[in-house]
């Protein structure tokens, strides 16, 4: 690799700012990033995510990544950021956005990373030293977007009367965001509520005396006689029918 290549390669930059600061990249980063929060705070939106920073969080923007970023501090904003090209890994997985699990021994080769000041043959050993003792407990983009997933379906599960935007709330996402995660999984917010109502519907039936009636309101249906016609599209059964094999 010639001296241009190497130097094109990567940005080792410490970036300062007074009080508040807002960026974005809708174009997508022209390089990986990995940056060591020094003071201040912020709040990155990528997509479906959106991960708080405080002072001495270490975070990794992937290259590619479409993301916007708010910064605010008492004083200054400070973090050290260093970009870079080419992201070793031999499967050729990709991470999403994130904070990463640092100890202090890490925490201590950034501050001699910042110490040496630039790029250099030391700098950038030190660099690749640190990302492959934090890479295997990185996330990668499917993880990502299945761990929320799971987190939307386990809160629906528990709120069966959650609308999507109560439900996008909690995720800590936008109501696009919360779509595209469920879209990456084959459903949608609503088909999974749905079919979760009828779930807790059937239970009720096969294990309660409750009223039909009272069944609807408690899943979150909008009456007895929607209730009778969901069940009965999708099981071909009435409901007495349903409380009869169950007793049999």
């Amino acid at each position: 690799m010639n001296d241009i290549l190497f130097s094109q390669s990567f940005i080792f930059t410490t970036y300062t700012f007074n009080r508040t600061h807002n960026h974005n990249s809708l174009d997508g980063t022209n390089y990986n990033f990995i940056a060591y929060m020094r003071s201040g705070e912020g709040t990155l939106m990528c997509g479906n995510s959106e991960i708080s920073i405080q002072p001495n969080d270490i975070f990794f923007i992937p290259y590619g990544c479409r993301y916007t970023s708010s910064w605010h501090g008492n004083d200054e904003i400070i973090w050290d950021s260093y970009a870079f090209l080419h992201c070793p890994d031999p499967h050729d997985i990709h991470y999403s956005m994130q904070k990463l699990q640092a100890d202090e021994s890490i925490r201590q080769m950034f501050d001699m990373l910042s110490d040496i000041g630039e790029v250099n043959c030391r700098s950038v050993g030190l660099l690749y030293t640190i990302f492959s003792l934090i890479q295997p407990k990185m996330v990668t983009e499917s993880q990502s977007s299945s761990i929320m997933y799971k987190k939307a379906v386990d809160y629906i599960s528990k709120n069966l009367t959650a609308a999507v935007a109560d439900i996008a709330k909690f995720c800590n996402i936008s109501e696009s965001g919360l779509y595209m995660t469920f879209r990456d999984h084959g459903t949608t917010p609503m088909k999974i509520k749905n079919q979760l109502q009828l779930e807790r519907a059937i239970l009720l039936l096969r294990t309660t005396d409750l009223t039909v009636e009272d069944i609807a309101e408690r899943t979150g249906l909008n009456s007895s006689a929607y209730l009778i016609r969901i069940l009965k599209r999708y099981t071909g059964k009435t409901t007495r029918e349903i409380r009869k094999n169950m007793m049999m």
